[in-house]
């Protein structure tokens, strides 16, 4: 049985990994910057989540997060973030779940339920 996929996107492989650990009944597609990010989501264009940085090199988690909406209309997201000014508006990108680094296990769990319920609305 194949477990649903998550697409994380954080320069930190590091981030990458604890994801993985906390989240052990989805599989993770990790990617450090935006264009890999991208580039698996059109791969794997069934992912029932996109988690990202906000700070990434070349183009933003923000950037990713538009561009994922634009391949996937319905994905839901979680942006996180380890800067409080870094945060997206609702105007700038609807309909996302916001998580402030560092996270907890209960957060992200929390977040990604909060993320999906979204989907299906």
């Amino acid at each position: 049985m194949t477990r649903p996929l998550i697409l994380a996107a954080d320069d930190e492989p590091e981030i990458l990994e604890l994801l993985a650990l906390m989240l052990p009944e989805f599989e993770i597609l990790g990617a450090l910057d935006t264009p890999s990010a991208l580039e698996l989501l059109r791969k794997h264009p069934s992912c029932e989540l996109l988690i990202t940085d906000v700070r990434m090199p070349g183009p933003s988690g923000i950037t990713l997060a538009r561009e994922a909406r634009t391949l996937c209309p319905q994905i839901p997201i979680i942006v996180i973030t380890g800067h409080f000014q870094d945060r997206p508006s609702e105007a700038e990108l609807p309909r996302i779940e916001l998580l402030m680094k560092p996270f907890r296990r209960k957060q992200i769990r929390e977040a990604v339920a909060g993320a999906l319920r979204l989907r299906l609305e």
